[in-house]
């Protein structure tokens, strides 16, 4: 038998494949990795090691606003894999004054469970709120007040927009609520 080199791209993973050449009459199996198993995740910030854990969530807290950047690597009994999508940067902003700082609005927290805050340096004058197919599900005209809490316990988890007037600005945002 001639073993031919496999010249597509496709990965072929057979696990319970056993590797053999013959000489002569004798037959000398080849064990196979492909049974791996996973042992948890690395986690790297600024490339640099922080943590092993067998989730798939990660909580970092943080002490102070900035750009985060995240990697994280498969462990597996001997070896360990790349980035799956190289690295993430997070901005992450601890205070209010810095959301206002970047256009005067603030919505927090997101992800949201319970309510969504808004807060203006501006008086806002109109709020609405669309689910991730455009249909309204939150309508409100504000009076004389720069913050407004909605309360989204009854709205289906997922993205939404919020489109917040006031009488300098008009903002979208986007918001993830879970429950």
């Amino acid at each position: 038998t001639q073993l031919v080199p496999l010249t597509d791209m496709t990965v072929y993973n057979t696990p319970d494949a056993e590797l053999s050449e013959e000489v002569g009459d004798v037959n000398i199996p080849a064990p196979s990795d492909a049974n791996r198993a996973l042992q948890g995740y690395n986690v790297y910030l600024f490339g640099e090691f922080l943590d092993f854990t067998v989730d798939t969530t990660y909580l970092y807290e943080v002490d102070s606003s900035g750009l985060y950047t995240f990697e994280v690597t498969a462990v597996y009994e001997d070896c360990e894999s790349d980035t799956a999508a190289g690295p993430v940067s997070i901005k992450i902003i601890v205070g209010i004054e810095e959301l206002l700082a970047d256009d005067n609005i603030a919505v927090f927290p997101n992800p949201a469970r319970e309510v969504v805050n808004i807060v203006s340096t501006d008086d806002i004058t109109y709020v609405t709120m669309l689910n991730n197919v455009g249909q309204l599900v939150y309508n409100k005209k504000v009076v004389n007040d720069n913050v407004l809490e909605i309360n989204v316990t009854g709205f289906e988890a997922g993205i939404y927009m919020i489109k917040i007037e006031t009488a300098e600005n008009i903002i979208i945002e986007k918001v993830l609520i879970t429950h």
